[in-house]
């Protein structure tokens, strides 16, 4: 929706037929054949549009894609004449070489069979996430000359503060809002005994999820649950054990379909840590987020991917879905030094922050997957932080209809995608309901991570990487493109890659 609240309508666009995993089985749809003796499950008159756009609003202040209550777009609807079959995620268009991880079990490592007909896909994969050492301001001149820039570009914005960064030894960052008269003393001090990485005014980032289609918040409307053969890989673990973080704005840690596995974590507000503070949603987005991931096999609600993970929420948005990116930088950084082996962050930003640069790298260099979602501008849209960094996995979203999601922001940084239109999930207060964006389709990936180090043992961050890139199966041209990266997830191959 336009600023004034003008009601967008997009037109549909339609692909070249490709075969979409259905319940386990996979086939090929044209026009108007359907397989035989089934219901044309993937033939539909008048599919829903999803499309968003990210209105300027400011220099500084990223924009807000997906709130309830203000600066939304509005999906429009489209009834189509023809009956259209738009498919995706098609068979392999040439072999991949196996993929190559380095795996440290803890048990006997557990394989899935493959029967149901999953597929790996041609392409050799994405790059190895590989966290680079951030360059260090030296000298007083360069450290001043930075801070008072920075200084500067507050006050434009209207900001009373700035936020020096740096990181230690051990690469831990440390990331401090300084008032902007103590800017140049505080950097200059903090270099006496840290490497200074920047001093940065206020920058910030939103929850990546649309305005959800209406429809009966119905249980079985989980499409993604039966598209992808997810609970195939219960056999080998659900995840029970492992944490997983939810960098966003609060989990409702008595969620019925979660109570006992969200624990207390903690809220980042201005740069001060609430520990115990995350078990509060201040806005619904976390806990939906959560739900995709972590819902339980409880005869309440939905079911998640990884049905037994215990959340570590982390709040860092405000009611609005919006967040400082230096508030993000340290609640990665305080999810990695308390315990999470996978770090979800639904939430992107324009800028690229020194402060969550330095996180995401922090979070690498210790073995933990930072998963994020890879925006919602569309083809044309900017790069979203953190997703864009190298160190990242970056998830576009894939519509019901199995195609790339319209809204799912394309760009050679997209490594994968997953289900994130019309996601059933928890929500607040203690109930269910739709989102849709890329937000939703990022906790699908970093659920499936868990499932993987259930069943395989410790996977480091690069070789992870690899593994879900060099096992999805291809959608789009052959190989790598920009909108669906090296494809859609293909869990039963991701667990059994050796």
């Amino acid at each position: 929706m336009s600023p004034s609240g003008d009601r967008l309508v997009a037109s549909l666009e339609v692909r070249k037929p490709r075969s979409i995993p259905t319940g386990g089985r996979r086939w090929t749809g044209s026009s108007r054949a359907t397989p035989s003796g089934s219901s044309p499950a993937l033939t539909v008159p008048g599919t829903p549009v999803e499309q968003a756009v990210e209105p300027y609003l400011g220099r500084v202040r990223a924009t807000a894609l997906s709130r309830e209550n203000s600066r939304r777009i509005t999906l429009a609807a489209i009834g189509v004449g023809a009956l259209l079959v738009v498919a995706a995620c098609g068979p392999p268009k040439a072999p991949r070489p196996p993929v190559s991880t380095t795996t440290v079990p803890t048990q006997p490592p557990c394989t899935v069979d493959d029967s149901a007909g999953s597929s790996s896909a041609g392409g050799s994969g994405g790059a190895a996430a590989v966290a680079e050492d951030p360059p260090v301001l030296t000298g007083s001149e360069e450290i001043t000359t930075a801070a008072n820039a920075a200084v500067k570009a507050a006050v434009r914005a209207g900001a009373d503060e700035v936020t020096v960064v740096a990181v230690d030894d051990a690469g831990r960052p440390s990331i401090e809002p300084v008032p902007l008269a103590d800017a140049v003393g505080v950097a200059l001090a903090t270099a006496e005994s840290l490497d200074l990485v920047a001093v940065e005014a206020p920058s910030y980032a939103e929850a990546l999820e649309t305005t959800p289609q209406p429809s009966d918040p119905d249980v079985d409307k989980q499409w993604a649950m039966s598209a992808f053969p997810f609970s195939a890989l219960w056999p080998c673990g659900k995840g029970a054990g492992l944490t997983v973080a939810v960098v966003d704005s609060g989990v409702q840690a008595n969620h019925p379909d979660m109570a006992g596995r969200v624990r207390p974590g903690a809220a980042i507000v201005n740069g001060v840590v609430q520990t115990g503070a995350g078990g509060t949603d201040v806005n619904g987005h976390g806990t939906h987020v959560a739900g995709i991931m972590a819902a339980g096999e409880n005869g309440v609600g939905t079911v998640g991917v990884a049905p037994q993970v215990t959340i570590l929420p982390v709040r860092v948005l405000d009611a609005q879905g919006v967040g400082p990116n230096s508030d993000i930088g340290k609640g990665i950084t305080w999810a990695v030094d308390h315990g999470a082996k996978v770090v979800n962050v639904s939430i992107g930003s324009d800028t690229k922050a020194a402060s969550v640069t330095a996180a995401v790298s922090y979070a690498v260099d210790r073995g933990v997957v930072v998963v994020a979602a890879a925006g919602n501008g569309g083809p044309e849209g900017n790069p979203r932080y953190p997703a864009a960094l190298p160190e990242a996995i970056a998830v576009g979203a894939l519509g019901q209809n199995g195609d790339v999601a319209s809204y799912s922001t394309n760009g050679s940084y997209v490594d994968l995608t997953a289900p994130g239109s019309n996601i059933y999930s928890t929500k607040i207060p203690s109930t269910w309901g739709l989102n849709t964006g890329t937000s939703m389709a990022s906790p699908h990936v970093a659920a499936l991570i868990a499932l993987i180090i259930d069943a395989r043992g410790s996977v480091s961050p690069a070789n992870m990487l690899r593994r879900l890139t060099s096992t999805a199966t291809d959608a789009g041209p052959p190989g790598f493109d920009p909108a669906y990266g090296w494809g859609c997830i293909n869990p039963i191959a991701a667990v059994n890659a050796r």
